[in-house]
């Protein structure tokens, strides 16, 4: 994980991305990076919906799915997502 500052932007995704776990629309996001400027989410970036909490992954057209199992061992190296998740713990149905 990159030291440095972390820069924060919203954005809505115009492919309306719908949460894997409870169906519901997650179209608007807070994009957190190490790059200054708009980001806009991509192919692998992980999210967690805004409505249930579950964790999920981008998809090269801009939908969402849960991750692998490995992905998620790679996500959960993370200590911002584990924070985040620590406030609403909800994991893909394979992660330990």
């Amino acid at each position: 994980m990159p030291d440095g500052p972390i820069y924060l932007s919203n954005g809505k995704n115009t492919a309306e991305p719908h949460c894997p776990s409870c169906g519901r629309k997650n179209d608007g996001f807070t994009a957190a990076s190490h790059r200054d400027g708009a980001v806009l989410p991509e192919d692998g970036d992980a999210s967690i919906c805004a409505y249930c909490g579950v964790l999920c992954v981008f998809t090269a057209d801009g939908g969402l799915r849960f991750p692998t199992v490995d992905e998620t061992a790679k996500i959960m190296q993370d200590p911002r997502i584990r924070a985040i998740l620590a406030r609403s713990p909800i994991l893909p149905p394979h992660a330990p």
